[in-house]
């Protein structure tokens, strides 16, 4: 029971200390969110519409873009824990305190989590609020919260996982042409998932391996109705399946990552 109380108190601090640092960089972070939330929502709401795009798509065009903005902050997220695995191995300090390694990793997890969603939330809403078209609204509150939890969770285990698991060079040379540009091009974030099943059938199919296909198309039902998207539902259930392997995944990451000395405990 002291263990756990003990556990509780430095998961804790450990995501004060995220708090605290995002506190210190919040003007920062709003001019950044500022700027990208006006020149996305321009170009979907404004722009687009222009060329001939149909303005019931502005606002779910947009809507992509947060899980865009997500993959951008847990980048820069993962840069960080790639640096610190090599020093000064803060990393490595937390996960040797006496206390349940899933613990440390839940507080680590929760603390990426609150950035993402600090940052994305009010990017979501200044967004929506320049392009307006309100009436295409129809939103499910509660599975917008369920796809918000578990899209930025997603966000959060993948990039944890390959902050541990990729080389540094790799990291930072490698994996956004390699492996992260592919998965945002063909992950629906800028057109509807039943526009590549009209357009390209087969590609479609193959599309559905890949998990961001599930966080924009949920996120768009959450937000204007299942008619048009994939069942949110399905969405949903995807996501907690994908979300359990990447736990998986980041907790054998962190384990080769670290010192081996310290994980007797895992």
């Amino acid at each position: 029971m002291n263990q756990l109380r003990e556990g509780c108190t430095i998961a804790g601090l450990i995501l004060r200390r995220e708090l605290l640092a995002l506190a210190n960089s919040w003007k920062e972070v709003a001019s950044s969110a500022f700027i990208y939330a006006s020149l996305i929502s321009l170009t979907a709401g404004y722009f687009m519409p222009a060329m001939g795009m149909p303005v019931a798509l502005c606002a779910p065009l947009y809507a992509g873009a947060f899980i865009v903005n997500s993959y951008s902050v847990a980048y820069t997220c993962a840069i960080e824990v790639a640096f610190d695995l090599r020093s000064p191995k803060l990393g490595a300090y937390y996960y040797g305190l006496p206390v349940p390694f899933w613990m440390v990793m839940g507080a680590r997890v929760l603390g990426m989590m609150v950035r993402i969603l600090a940052i994305g939330v009010p990017v979501f809403i200044l967004g929506f609020i320049i392009i307006g078209r309100w009436e295409y609204f129809s939103i499910s509150w509660v599975g917008l919260v369920a796809m918000l939890v578990l899209t930025v969770q997603y966000v959060t285990l993948l990039f944890l996982a390959l902050a541990h698991r990729t080389p540094l060079p790799v990291l930072l040379g490698n994996i956004w042409p390699r492996l992260l540009s592919p998965m945002a091009a063909l992950g629906c974030a800028m057109y509807p998932f039943r526009v590549a099943a009209e357009k390209a059938w087969w590609l479609s199919r193959l599309m559905l391996l890949n998990p961001m296909v599930y966080c924009c198309e949920g996120m768009r039902a959450a937000f204007f109705g299942n008619a048009g998207y994939l069942n949110i539902s399905l969405c949903i259930v995807v996501l907690v399946c994908v979300n359990t392997a990447l736990w998986l995944f980041l907790r054998q990451s962190i384990v080769q990552a670290i010192n081996p000395v310290i994980m007797r405990r895992v």
